[in-house]
C-alpha cells in the first residue's frame, strides 16, 4: 500500500526487459530488467495507480495517482517480453529508439564498453583516444576501468566517443564479438519492421537521438540539431509520426537549452529527462524538459521510490 494519497503523475524510465534466464551477466546486461521483476512492478502499479499514455501525461490530471511507463533505447525485449505483459495488464507505454543504430544494426556504446572490458584479455590497457592507461587483472579492475570510460561513452563529444568505441571494439577479435553478442542478445535493438508492429499495436514510439549522443553543452549546436531532427524525422519516415522524444542519459548534465530548442523545433509534444519529479500541473512545466524517474533494480527500492515520490515531490 502507498502511504500518500496525493495525486500526480509519475513517469518511470526503463530500458530493456529480458527473461531471467537470458541475463547471463547482470553487469554487462545492466540495462535489462528481469521479466519476473517487471511483472511484479506491473502488479504493484495495477493495484495502486492508473496508468496513463504519454499524451495523457500532458493533460491536467484528476485527483488520481497515475504512472506512465517509458522505455529507452528500443531493445528487442520490449516487443518480445514487455508488450505481451503490458497487453495482459492493459497498460499503455512508450519506447524511444536510437535511429542510426537501427539502420546500421549496431549495439549502443555503453554496451560495447561493458562487453569489451568484461571479455578482453587481462594485462595493460591503453586507450589513446582518452589518454587512459590501466591494468586489467580481475573483475573489480574491469568495473573500475568501465566507470572511468563510461562517462566519455555517455557524455563525451561525438568525435572522442566514436574513437573510444573503435578502440574498445578492437580489444576483442572480430570472431569473438559474434559469440559475445549472441550471449548478450538482450542488448540488440528492435528493427523498424518490429517497431511498426509495436506502433500499430497502440504503443507510442518516439526518438532517442541518432547515435545515443548526450545533448549537453559539450556538443556543438549544429550537432545537437542534427541528432534531434535526424532521429525524429527518421521515426516519422518509418512509422508516420513522432510526437515524443527522450534525452539520452537524461540527467541535468546531459541536457542543454540548445537541446530543448532543437526538440521544440522538431515539433514534438514533449521530451523526457531523467531529472526526478512528479507531474501535477502540466501547464506549468516546460514540455521539452519533463521529469522522469529511473527505475530501481529491486522491488523494495521500487516500492520505496513510488512512496517517496508522492510524499516529497
Amino acid at each position: 500500500m502507498l502511504r500518500s494519497m496525493r495525486s500526480g503523475t509519475i513517469v518511470l524510465g526503463y530500458h530493456g526487459v529480458a527473461i531471467d534466464e537470458e541475463i547471463h551477466d547482470p553487469w554487462v546486461q545492466r540495462s535489462q530488467t528481469a521479466l519476473s521483476e517487471f511483472r511484479a512492478h506491473l502488479e504493484f502499479i495495477g493495484n495502486n495507480f492508473e496508468v496513463a499514455s504519454a499524451d495523457e501525461t500532458l493533460e491536467q490530471s484528476s485527483r488520481k495517482r497515475r504512472i506512465h511507463l517509458s522505455f529507452d533505447d528500443g531493445y528487442v525485449g520490449f516487443a518480445d517480453h514487455a508488450v505481451p505483459l503490458l497487453n495482459e495488464y492493459g497498460f499503455p507505454a512508450s519506447v524511444y529508439v536510437v535511429t542510426d543504430a537501427l539502420t546500421d544494426e549496431t549495439r549502443l556504446p555503453p554496451y560495447i564498453g561493458r562487453a569489451a572490458l568484461g571479455h578482453c584479455e587481462p594485462g595493460e590497457l591503453t586507450l589513446d583516444s582518452i589518454r587512459f592507461k590501466s591494468e586489467i587483472t580481475d573483475r573489480n579492475s574491469r568495473l573500475a576501468v568501465y566507470s572511468e570510460v563510461s562517462m566519455v561513452l555517455k557524455t563525451g563529444n561525438s568525435v572522442t566517443s566514436a574513437s573510444l568505441v573503435d578502440e574498445l571494439i578492437a580489444l576483442i577479435p572480430n570472431d569473438q564479438w559474434t559469440s559475445i553478442n549472441q550471449k548478450y542478445n538482450t542488448d540488440s535493438l528492435m528493427p523498424w519492421e518490429t517497431l511498426r508492429k509495436v506502433s500499430d499495436a497502440g504503443f507510442t514510439v518516439g526518438a532517442h537521438t541518432k547515435s545515443h549522443l548526450s545533448l549537453s553543452d559539450k556538443q556543438a549546436g549544429a550537432e545537437i540539431e542534427n541528432e534531434v531532427a535526424g532521429s525524429v524525422n527518421a521515426v516519422r519516415q518509418e512509422l508516420g509520426s513522432c510526437d515524443w522524444f527522450a534525452y539520452p542519459n537524461g540527467t541535468i548534465d546531459d541536457w542543454s537549452l540548445a537541446a530543448a530548442a532543437a526538440v521544440k523545433n522538431a515539433g514534438v509534444k514533449g521530451a523526457w529527462t531523467l531529472e526526478p519529479g512528479v507531474i501535477r500541473n502540466p501547464s506549468e512545466l516546460n514540455p521539452h524538459r519533463l521529469p522522469r524517474f529511473s527505475v530501481p533494480r529491486s522491488q523494495d527500492r521500487f516500492t520505496l521510490l513510488l512512496n517517496m515520490a508522492l510524499v516529497q515531490n
